[in-house]
């Protein structure tokens, strides 16, 4: 056995053990020299069952993968890439589709017309590229479980930080609010002031017209103080209104110079006596002043 046998065995083994195929095709002509005969045989085709030209094989590939074997192709042989890569899906004789990888790469290219070696070789990455696939899955997946984690969260600091019904900060904050407050005007000799608002005989509001109007009086009078607060913040640093329980409320207000709490005070609202259509009003306008 001369010396170019024994490195035709040699490549050969090489090869198998690598799990390449290796294939030649004549770029200028079109024709494939040497077929990539096992990859053919793992995608169930014999040797005779496609022809011997690159265009016959290019119908094996993915139509989404075609353009850029072909940009691949067109890079390297305008010498943009030193060698020929691309991963692509080939589809198998059971209609299959099959992860495959292309190196190649242009033996020829000092001669006058290059592309006639076109050596490269062929090699099976499905299990590679179904493993990507379920780890993006997964990823995707957690990116969704984190993002409703976050808003769980969110609703969950909101539910603990606001009253359900108006929407105001509650008492909790309201307290926490307070001595944050109160270390600010201290630190900055600032003034600080403590509006407390109840509406008057509320009970009879509930007991003539039903819990339900009862509640839409409620959230009237936390609208006008919210409104109040941000109607305040040119003279006032940070004004919150909160709900203190029940038919409370309360808004604390930081001055930065010097004001009056009577200036942002709202006046009472008694609601003793008080129509349907009078509590409708202050509930579709609550931040009217009388």
């Amino acid at each position: 056995m001369g010396e170019a046998d024994l490195n035709k065995e040699r490549l050969e083994l090489a090869l198998e053990a690598a799990g390449l195929d290796l294939w030649e095709n004549n770029l200028l002509t079109g024709e494939v020299t040497l077929k990539a005969v096992k990859t053919l045989s793992e995608l169930g085709y014999g040797d005779e069952e496609l022809g011997s030209y690159v265009d016959e094989l290019f119908k094996l590939v993915h139509p989404d993968d075609l353009p850029l074997i072909k940009t691949a192709m067109d890079d390297h042989l305008s010498v943009r890439t030193p060698q020929y890569r691309c991963e692509f899906r080939l589809r198998a004789k059971n209609g299959a589709w099959i992860w495959y990888a292309n190196y190649g790469k242009v033996m020829d290219g000092d001669s006058d017309t290059p592309g006639r070696r076109f050596i490269g070789v062929t090699f099976n990455i499905d299990d590679r590229k179904r493993k990507e696939d379920e780890i993006a899955q997964i990823n995707r997946q957690l990116a969704e479980q984190n993002a409703l984690l976050q808003s769980c969260n969110a609703a969950l600091e909101l539910l603990a930080a606001c009253d359900s019904l108006t929407g105001l900060a509650n008492r909790r904050t309201l307290m926490e609010l307070g001595v944050k407050e109160c270390k600010r005007a201290e630190r900055f000799s600032h003034s600080l002031s403590l509006l407390m608002v109840d509406i008057d005989l509320f009970k009879s509001v509930n007991d003539a017209w039903g819990h339900l109007i009862g509640d839409r009086v409620i959230c009237a009078v936390a609208d006008a103080m919210r409104a109040l607060s941000y109607s305040q913040k040119a003279a006032i640093t940070a004004p919150r209104a909160t709900t203190v329980g029940g038919n409370a409320s309360g808004a604390i207000f930081s001055c930065s110079r010097p004001c009056s709490i009577r200036t942002v005070g709202p006046p009472r609202k008694r609601f003793s006596g008080a129509t349907p259509r009078a509590i409708t009003r202050i509930w579709r306008r609550p931040t009217a002043r009388p």
